[in-house]
Parts: C-alpha cells; sequence; structure tokens
C-alpha cells in the first residue's frame, strides 16, 4: 500500500515537471535588442565624390552606413544655385538620392545642403548640418559668409527664411532676378551661405512664398544690409577638448582651422507697407478750387498742365495736401481760369500695374463746376385770393344738464 502511494507520487510530480518544462519551451520571450543606438548615419561613399570637378551629371547618390530617411526634402533640402524646376530628392534604402532637373550652369560651383534632414531609419538620430558638393568647372568655390536672423519688431529669431546673395549690385536686382546663392535659417535664425565665389555681393532674407528667389510679391517679408559684403578667409587656431567622460576632462589641444568672413551678419525681417496706388476721383466742389483724391498717400504731388485755358500767370494754382497728403486741393489763383464752368487738366502721376510695380500714368481730367440752384424762396402772387375764414362757432355745453 506504502509502495503504492510512493510510486503514484512520483508520477504525479514527474506529471508536473514535464508540464512546466512544456510551457516554458512554449512562452517566446521578446529579446531585449541591446543597447540604445544613439549614433546618427555615417557618410561612406558618393557619386560623384565630394568637391569633385568637371561633373556634368545630374544624378547624385551618397551612400550612409545604415538605412536612412529624409525629413521633407522639398522644404529642407537647398540647392544652390536655385533651381527653378523642383528637383527629385529621396532616400533610397541607404543612399540619398538628388536627380536635377535644370540645365547645369558651366563653371559653376552646386551645393546640395541637407540641413537636418538626414536622420536614421528607426531611432531618427539626425546627421546635422550635412552638405555636399561639386562642380561644373575646374575649380570648388569655399568661401562662406554666416550670421542670424530677427524679427524686426520684436528681436525674435526667424527660422525657414530663404537667405539669398546677388552680385548684381543694381538695387532691381533683388525683384528681376533670382539669387545666385541661397541658404535657410534654423530654428535660432542662424544661417550659412556656402561654396561662394569671391567676389562683392549684397545680401538679402525673403520669405519667399512662390518659390522663384526674387522679391515680386508685396506680402513676402524681406530684411537686407545697406552694405555690401565681400566674402573672406583667414588660419586660425582654437581649443579642442577630448573628455573622458561627461565631467573629466583628457587633453585641451591646440587646432588650426579656416574662419571665414563675414560671419555676424545680422539681418532684420519687416513686411513692407503696402497699397495699390491710383487715382480715386477729380472733382470740383467749389469754383475757386478743384481736387484731384488717390487712394493713399502721394510722395509728390502731381502737376496739372492746362488744355482749354491759358492762365496769365505761371502761378495760377496754389497746392494743399488733405486726408493725410491722399489728396491735393488745387487753388485757382488766376479769375480767368476759375470763372470757367468746365477745365480740362493732363496730370502725370504714380499708378500701380498689373505687376504692383508703380508706373507713370498720365490722365486728361475734366473738371465741370456743378452750380446749385438757389432755393426758391416761395412768393404770395398779387393777385391770389386770401384764402377763406370760416366762421368760428362757440359751444356751451356743461358737464350736467337740468331735465326740466
Amino acid at each position: 500500500m506504502d509502495t503504492k502511494y510512493i510510486r503514484n507520487s512520483f508520477r504525479l510530480l514527474y506529471g508536473m515537471l514535464l508540464l512546466t518544462v512544456i510551457y516554458s519551451c512554449a512562452n517566446i520571450g521578446s529579446p531585449n535588442g541591446g543597447p540604445y543606438d544613439e549614433t546618427p548615419p555615417k557618410f561612406v561613399s558618393s557619386t560623384p565624390v565630394p568637391n569633385q570637378i568637371n561633373y556634368t551629371g545630374k544624378k547624385i547618390e551618397i551612400l550612409f552606413d545604415e538605412l536612412i530617411q529624409i525629413e521633407k526634402p522639398s522644404e529642407n533640402v537647398i540647392i544652390t544655385p536655385p533651381q527653378m524646376e523642383l528637383p527629385v530628392i529621396r532616400s533610397a534604402g541607404k543612399k540619398a538620392v538628388i536627380e536635377l532637373k535644370d540645365t547645369l550652369k558651366p563653371n559653376t560651383t552646386y551645393t546640395i545642403d541637407f540641413t537636418n534632414s538626414i536622420s536614421d531609419n528607426n531611432e531618427k538620430n539626425v546627421f546635422e548640418n550635412f552638405s555636399f558638393a561639386f562642380s561644373t568647372g575646374d575649380i570648388i568655390d569655399t568661401l562662406e559668409v554666416s550670421g542670424v536672423l530677427l524679427n524686426a519688431e520684436n528681436l525674435e529669431p526667424m527660422p525657414g527664411i530663404t537667405i539669398g546673395l546677388h552680385n548684381n549690385l543694381e538695387d532691381s536686382a533683388f525683384v528681376k532676378l533670382p539669387f545666385v546663392r541661397t541658404s535657410r535659417t534654423n530654428d535660432k535664425g542662424q544661417f550659412t551661405i556656402r561654396n561662394i565665389t569671391p567676389g562683392t555681393y549684397h545680401i538679402f532674407a525673403l520669405n519667399d512664398v512662390n518659390r522663384d528667389y526674387k522679391f515680386d510679391q508685396p506680402g513676402e517679408d524681406i530684411a537686407f544690409l545697406d552694405s555690401v559684403i565681400v566674402p573672406s578667409f583667414e588660419l586660425t587656431t582654437r581649443q579642442d577638448t577630448t573628455w573622458k567622460d561627461s565631467l573629466t576632462i583628457d587633453t585641451i589641444r591646440t587646432v588650426g582651422y579656416t574662419r571665414f568672413f563675414p560671419d555676424n551678419i545680422e539681418l532684420r525681417l519687416f513686411k513692407e507697407k503696402f497699397e495699390r496706388q491710383y487715382m480715386v476721383k477729380p472733382e470740383r466742389p467749389d469754383e475757386k478750387y478743384f481736387t484731384l483724391r488717390f487712394n493713399t498717400k502721394l510722395d509728390t504731388v502731381p502737376v496739372p498742365v492746362p488744355i482749354n485755358f491759358t492762365p496769365e500767370d505761371s502761378t495760377w494754382y496754389f497746392v494743399q495736401q488733405t486726408e493725410g497728403g491722399a489728396a491735393v486741393n488745387y487753388w485757382l489763383a488766376d479769375s480767368t481760369v476759375w470763372k470757367q464752368d468746365t477745365l480740362q487738366v493732363q496730370v502725370s502721376y504714380p499708378k500701380s500695374d498689373s505687376l504692383n510695380i508703380l508706373r507713370p500714368q498720365t490722365d486728361t481730367v475734366q473738371l465741370v463746376l456743378r452750380r446749385r440752384p438757389a432755393e426758391k424762396q416761395k412768393k404770395k402772387k398779387k393777385d391770389e385770393p386770401d384764402p377763406i375764414v370760416f366762421l368760428g362757432m362757440q359751444v356751451d355745453a356743461p358737464g350736467s344738464m337740468d331735465l326740466f
């Protein structure tokens, strides 16, 4: 009896152990995957090679050491000189692929500035400030300028604004020609324009709404520097610190580097106050003066040229600006002029065209005096009979009546 009990107990214990082993084998755990990846992608190779000269191809492939992605390439990747036809920018596994659509300019250094758009595919570690350059000519231009863009109203940094250079120093270049070199401000308002040819430039900031790299929309915010800039450089040194850990310094050594100038440009962004300018209406409310009324203040007062009359004196009128400069009263000092009911004059003034650009406009204006008729007085006619007056009637009706 005891032997049988012991044998059954061993069988029960063996069965429970077997069930435990089977359950352990069936319960699959998730691997921990090792330490967290904090390293951004690294450049491996490219076609063409970095800073290659005499390259005329339109396709650029850049290989990294891991899978990558490009965040909003149409906004964050800056190609200079500016491309009028948008290029194709995409990630393909470990590669960044750029296909240019514009015709390449001869003897020009092209820069592809990825800013902070490249990151690895999983942990999103960003490869910061990565740029790539090649040249269609025999040399690579290497000069740089840098600075910061601030809001003119509150001096806050302005991110995501296009910064551009013009080697054409005429004032009209900003509204007629696209930039020759461009960059874009980061989240701190800082910018760097790379691979610049030696020369003299004007620098601008532009909130480029229609992406044509020139100021042709009145609503676009702008900034500019009054003086020209001349990019240059010098070889200098700086201190480089190697750390054992986050608290302990290992070594401090002096290293040489190239410092580019100017590196402290400050631009202040503002929006130009703009109104379309045109003449509202001419009028002559009184015989002694006439008025030319415009929708906004004029910088210069139009000079009227007589057409249907000849004044006796050159000073046949005096000018008075009213309504904040938007209306001009011309007071007539010559009696031979103001006695005329209709005056015809020719006036020239600046008027906004279809592109919102002020152009000289010449109009012939007819000024007619609208005389108000005198108020007619009602006069009694002599032969008109007096109105009929009916006899008056008096009624004496007391409040109470005597019945008898």
